[in-house]
């Protein structure tokens, strides 16, 4: 049998050299170790011609680190697939999910071989920069024809990498956020929207792999999962007053294995209720807009916060104070003022701040921005924006 083009042979050729030597690295450990798995491929998928189609088979690849390779599956119609032999060298393989099995023999010694294509293994073999390859062949020279019949029975097989560096690691097929389990997730304590990337252990999304949907929920009421998508889902969490920190559990399942991450939330000191604002008001004979807003503290009696409105452009850009009047310690645009709650819990409703049109330092007109933001003990509660027009 001849499948690889014969102009590619040289790069089969380095990745026998690379291969004898690791070999005599690892020689000398490996009488000694135990027969433990070390990588897994199940192949799915026959084709045992360029002009045949795939056919239905199963099986798989198992590579243990006493540098064994065993081979067992069947194709439809076929005679059962089952043989076994020992390499030269383990190379390590990059994560991905996608393999594809090839088989020749090689030019120079007649001996059959296996080849895993564990990188850009759906491309076309005849393109130089498809596959990075593990190259697994019998030492046993008296058993090559056998060697051929199974390699014969299996070539062009494709399916997926299943495990990434044992037999446990199979486990988790799923990462949330980069992460497949022991993972602690802070949000903020005021609530809102966090998206969390979901992947499989190779950072690509459920839909590019074979292991189909994924199911997410979560078990408390205040961390819901708002939207779910082959690449995400999206938190969305409510504002924690309860005045202590609060947990909550999201499980993440696919092709019936399990990754659950935590979520923890502080309990926030402060919350921005109601926005609302009238232009064209006026302090004096000063024109401006007047800013109105209800917010809540909690745990907070005795502490100064600050409460405040900050400027920038429609477009994110930040507008800056010149004339030192109305600014943040970065020279951003802002009105403020202190308050100091009375109360565990105080509810401060219709808090008003003025803004001079004129400190905006605007030339022309422009659509400008504002939040609302409560600083107090240490965190910040902030509103959503609001858009305007200054001409």
């Amino acid at each position: 049998m001849n499948y690889f083009c014969k102009q590619h042979r040289f790069v089969v050729m380095k990745v026998f050299v690379k291969i004898i030597a690791v070999a005599a690295l690892l020689a000398g450990s490996v009488c000694a170790q135990a027969q433990n798995a070390v990588y897994t491929f199940l192949f799915d998928s026959i084709k045992t011609s360029e002009s045949e189609d795939f056919v239905p088979g199963t099986g798989r690849v198992v590579i243990y680190d006493n540098l064994t390779v065993s081979i067992s599956g069947s194709k439809a119609k076929g005679k059962p697939i089952n043989y076994s032999f020992k390499f030269n060298s383990l190379v390590p393989l990059k994560g991905v999910l996608g393999f594809k099995l090839y088989s020749d023999i090689n030019v120079d010694d007649k001996k059959p071989y296996l080849f895993v294509s564990y990188e850009g293994w759906m491309a076309d073999y005849n393109d130089k920069s498809s596959g990075h390859f593990l190259a697994l062949y019998d030492d046993n020279k008296h058993n090559i024809a056998t060697m051929e019949a199974c390699l014969d029975a299996i070539k062009n097989s494709t399916g997926i990498f299943r495990n990434f560096s044992s037999e446990a690691d199979r486990e988790l097929p799923l990462t949330v956020n980069g992460y497949n389990t022991g993972k602690v997730f802070t949000v903020p304590a005021n609530g809102g929207d966090t998206v969390y990337p979901i992947r499989t252990k190779t950072g690509k999304m459920v839909c590019d792999t074979k292991i189909g949907d994924y199911t997410a929920t979560s078990d408390s009421y205040w961390c819901e999962i708002n939207t779910k998508t082959d690449a995400a889902i999206l938190l969305r969490t409510s504002a924690n007053t309860t005045g202590y920190e609060r947990k909550a559990t999201i499980t993440v399942e696919a092709g019936g294995k399990t990754t659950t991450v935590r979520v923890s939330q502080p309990s926030c000191t402060a919350v921005v209720k109601n926005v609302w604002v009238e232009h064209n008001k006026f302090s004096g004979l000063v024109k401006g807009m007047r800013i109105h807003f209800d917010f809540e503290t909690y745990n907070m009696r005795g502490r100064t916060g600050e409460c405040g409105a900050y400027f920038f452009f429609a477009n994110g850009q930040k507008l800056m104070d010149y004339n030192y009047q109305y600014r943040a310690l970065d020279g951003q645009v802002c009105v403020c003022t202190n308050f100091t709650p009375g109360y565990d819990n105080t509810s401060y409703n219709d808090v008003q701040l003025f803004m001079p049109y004129s400190e905006l330092h605007i030339n022309g007109s422009a659509t400008c921005k504002f939040y609302v933001q409560i600083a107090i003990g240490g965190q910040y509660a902030i509103s959503q924006e609001y858009s305007f027009t200054y001409n």
